[in-house]
């Protein structure tokens, strides 16, 4: 003979299901309860609605800014000659000058920070 829930059983039911973090149909198998039955009462019980969190928004302001420059300290070269430079230019945004003589790594380094 099929049993009778009461409404206070479905209710503390539907609560354990809500608080396990498991999806309805899951918990459902899981506790060899009708899935029809289960989404039926909660129904009944949340008024047609399954009963959700409210949400909450953050606020986010966004901001447009000039960039950010940065000295990136490059080994000094004693030399009696002056030392070749290059320019790279990554868009519009930055354009380094580099002693031809730079550190490959540190280089390396700067694109990284620079080109994610």
């Amino acid at each position: 003979m099929k049993q009778e829930r009461t409404r206070a059983e479905w209710r503390e039911l539907i609560t354990q299901q809500e608080e396990s973090g498991l999806p309805a149909l899951a918990w459902c198998e899981a506790h060899g309860i009708s899935r029809n039955g289960f989404y039926a009462a909660r129904r009944r019980i949340h008024g047609g609605a399954k009963k959700r969190s409210p949400i909450h928004w953050t606020p986010v302001r966004v901001v447009d800014e000039e960039p950010v420059s940065a000295t990136v300290p490059v080994p000094a070269v004693v030399s009696s000659t002056p030392v070749s430079m290059f320019v790279l230019e990554l868009g519009e945004r930055y354009r380094l000058h580099i002693p031809a003589d730079t550190d490959p790594d540190r280089l390396r380094q700067v694109l990284e920070v620079l080109v994610p």
